[in-house]
Formats: structure tokens, sequence, C-alpha cells
């Protein structure tokens, strides 16, 4: 037997906001799976509360950015990336990916890097302040 059942005005704004759960929104989902009309229905209704006015304020102010923004966060962009000959610390930048092996001998990275310890006193340990 069809379901006769037509969901109100109120509750189809409901469940635009995701107000509606379990049976009663399963229910209004079958309604508009049988009746591809009813989709422009909801279009039609205003189903706003605050939270999405705000999200979709949001989503139209981060896209209306302006030509001097956009010039400057260029600039920012620029000033970060490292200059030709200009080096980069171990693991970041476009070298990262490069096999350590193939840098050089490690061992006098260490060494220098560490230079300011004593000698290790035990296991496990760098060295002495």
């Amino acid at each position: 037997m069809a379901d006769l059942w037509t969901p109100d005005e109120l509750t189809l704004r409901l469940f635009l906001l995701g107000r509606l759960a379990g049976p009663e929104a399963e229910r209004v989902e079958r309604y508009l799976e049988s009746r591809p009309e009813a989709a422009s229905t909801l279009q039609g209704l205003h189903s706003e509360d605050t939270l999405t006015a705000s999200l979709r304020g949001q989503a139209a102010a981060a896209e209306e950015v302006s030509a001097d923004v956009r010039a400057a966060m260029h600039s920012l962009e620029r000033l970060a990336r490292p200059k030709d000959g200009q080096t980069t610390p171990h693991g970041t930048g476009e070298d990262s990916q490069a096999d350590p092996s193939d840098s050089g001998d490690s061992e006098d990275i260490t060494e220098d890097s560490l230079s300011f310890l004593s000698p290790a006193r035990g296991p496990g340990e760098l060295g002495w302040l």
C-alpha cells in the first residue's frame, strides 16, 4: 500500500536544517525520493537559522578577497620561499624526499651540530653541556 503521507512546510524546514532524526527523517527522505518534483519545493523554502546564515556569510566573505589582499598574500608566499642558493632546514623543502645517504657524510653533520656537548658518560646519552 502506498504511503499517502505528505510532510507539511514546517517538517520540510526542520528536515533541511537537520533537526529531524530517526524514523521521521527517513519518512521525509522516502517521500522526497518518490516525488522528484518535491525537490523544487525544498529549494523554494527559506530554511536558515542563525548558524547556517553565519556559515553562508563566512563563505561569501571568503570569496570576496580584494585585489590588494591577494597581492599581499602573493608577496608573503614569495617571502616564505627560499631564494636560489639559500639552504633550508633538513627535512623541509624540495630536497626532503631525497635519499639521506646521498646528502654527504651524515656523521660530520652530527659532530658539527653537537660540538657544544662534552662526550657522553653513559649509553644512550648524546653528551653533557
